[in-house]
C-alpha cells in the first residue's frame, strides 16, 4: 500500500474526471516532464476486467505491480496474462499504437496495465528505460515502477509511486516496503505534482456526451521512433557540431542546423521504408526547392542521395560545401511547364515560402511516380498572397487592417 504522501494539492470538483486525461499526457508524453527524453515508445497494454464469478476482489496495488515489473521483457504479455489468471483478472491485448487510459475509463474497463519505454535523446550517455504501469480505474489510482532500478539514471523516478485522487484531492505517493530516492521525491513533488494539476484543470474538447474530441497521441510520423531517435543521433554527431564552428549566416545555428538534420532524418527514414516497401535498392533523387542555406541538400548528397538546391540567392555557407558533393544553383522558380522535375523522385518544400501550394501540383506534374514532402512554415495561396505573420498577434493587426 501507498501510504506514504510525498506531495498532495486541491483540485476543483469538476476537474476530477480529467484526471485520466492528464495520466494520458504523462504515460504517453512523457519527454514534455523531462526534457533528456525524446519520446515514448509504448510497448504493450492490457485492458483489464475481474470476473464476475469471483468470490474475491483483486486489488491492483503494490504487490501486483512488483510481480509484474519482475516478468521477462521478452514474454511481458504472456507471462502477466498468467498472473492475471490466477487473480481471477481478465486480461485483453490492446494495440499499444492508439491507446489511451482516458479512452479506457469510459468503456467499463476494471483496469490497465501500460508497459512503455522512456527513449533518451543522448543516446551516448543514456539507456532506454522500461516503466510498468497499472491502473486502477475504480480508485482513481496510478501505480508506476521503472524496471531498470539498478542503473543510474535521471530519466524516471528511481522509486516506485502512486498518483491518486481522492474527492478533490491530487497526491503523489510512495510504499514504506519500497525503495526510497530523495532526488525522485523532489521532482515528483516540484515538478511532476504541479503538472498533473494543470492538466486537469486546463480544458479539454468534448463533444456533446463528454468523449473527448481531441487526440493527445502524436501522429506516428515515423514507424520506429528508437531508430529515427538513432539516425538523428547518428547525423548530430556526424554534422551538427562542424556545422554550428563554421556558422557564417546571421540565424541561430542551433536552431537552423539541428532542425535540417531532423528533417534529413526524417526524410533518410521515409526513403528506407520506401525502397525496402518497393524492392528498390535504388536511392531517391530530390531537388530541394527554396533550399536557403542548402544544409538539407548537403545532409541528404553526402548520404547518397542524387539531387540538389534551388533558390533565389545564394547563401555565405554554399561556399563552405564541397563542390563534389553538393550541388546548389540560384534560380527563379515560376510554375508553369517549364519548371518541372521529370527525371526526380522527391521534391522537397522545406519552408518554400509562396511557393507552397505549388509543390504538389509541379510533383503531379512532372512525373505520374513523382513524389513530395512538404513542410510549410505560412499558409500562401496560389496568387502568392498569405499570412508571413510571426505571431498571433501580428496576425490579429493585420486582420484589423493595423
Amino acid at each position: 500500500m501507498y501510504e506514504n504522501i510525498i506531495a498532495e494539492t486541491s483540485v476543483s470538483k469538476e476537474c476530477v474526471p480529467n484526471f485520466w486525461k492528464a495520466v494520458d499526457i504523462y504515460l504517453f508524453k512523457t519527454h514534455v516532464v523531462n526534457k533528456k527524453l525524446f519520446g515514448v515508445k509504448t510497448l504493450s497494454v492490457l485492458s483489464l476486467n475481474r470476473l464476475e464469478w469471483s468470490e474475491t476482489r483483486v486489488n491492483f496495488d503494490h504487490k501486483l505491480l512488483e510481480e509484474i515489473t519482475a516478468v521477462p521483457l521478452a514474454h511481458f504479455v504472456d507471462y502477466t496474462r498468467e498472473i492475471l489468471i490466477k487473480c481471477v483478472v481478465q486480461a485483453t491485448e490492446e494495440n499499444p499504437d492508439a491507446a489511451s487510459v482516458d479512452h479506457f475509463s469510459q468503456y467499463g474497463n476494471d483496469g490497465l496495465i501500460v508497459l512503455n519505454r522512456l527513449i533518451p535523446k543522448n543516446i551516448g550517455v543514456f539507456k532506454p528505460l522500461d516503466v510498468v504501469c497499472l491502473i486502477d480505474y475504480a480508485s482513481f489510482s496510478v501505480l508506476l515502477k521503472c524496471r531498470q532500478t539498478e542503473e543510474e539514471n535521471n530519466l524516471f523516478p528511481k522509486m516506485a509511486f502512486e498518483l491518486k485522487v481522492v474527492k478533490d484531492t491530487l497526491s503523489i505517493r510512495y510504499a514504506s516496503a519500497g525503495s526510497f530516492d530523495a532526488r525522485s521525491m523532489r521532482w515528483l513533488e516540484e515538478v511532476l505534482l504541479g503538472r498533473m494539476q494543470k492538466w486537469m484543470e486546463s480544458a479539454v474538447p468534448t463533444n456533446a456526451i463528454g468523449i473527448r474530441t481531441s487526440s493527445i497521441r502524436s501522429l506516428a510520423l515515423v514507424d520506429n521512433l528508437e531508430e529515427y531517435n538513432s539516425l538523428f543521433h547518428e547525423l548530430k554527431q556526424k554534422y551538427g557540431l562542424s556545422m554550428v564552428s563554421i556558422w557564417p549566416e546571421c540565424t541561430d545555428p542551433q536552431k537552423f542546423v539541428f532542425e535540417d538534420i531532423a528533417i534529413a532524418a526524417y526524410l533518410l527514414m521515409l526513403w528506407r521504408k520506401e525502397r525496402a516497401d518497393t524492392g528498390e535498392d535504388k536511392l531517391q533523387s530530390f531537388v530541394d526547392i527554396g533550399c536557403g542555406n542548402g544544409l538539407l541538400v548537403y545532409i541528404l548528397a553526402s548520404e547518397g542521395h542524387r539531387g540538389y538546391g534551388i533558390d533565389l540567392r545564394k547563401r555565405k555557407l554554399w561556399d563552405l560545401y564541397p563542390a563534389a558533393t553538393v550541388d546548389l544553383r540560384v534560380q527563379t522558380i515560376v510554375p508553369s511547364s517549364a519548371s518541372l522535375f521529370p527525371d526526380i523522385d522527391w521534391i522537397i518544400g522545406n519552408h518554400s515560402d509562396e511557393l507552397s501550394p505549388w509543390i504538389p501540383v509541379i510533383a503531379a506534374r512532372s512525373s505520374y511516380s513523382c513524389r513530395f514532402f512538404l513542410l510549410p512554415c505560412c499558409a500562401y495561396e496560389f496568387d502568392g498572397n498569405g499570412s508571413a505573420t510571426n505571431t498571433q498577434h501580428e496576425a490579429y493587426l493585420s486582420h484589423r487592417g493595423l
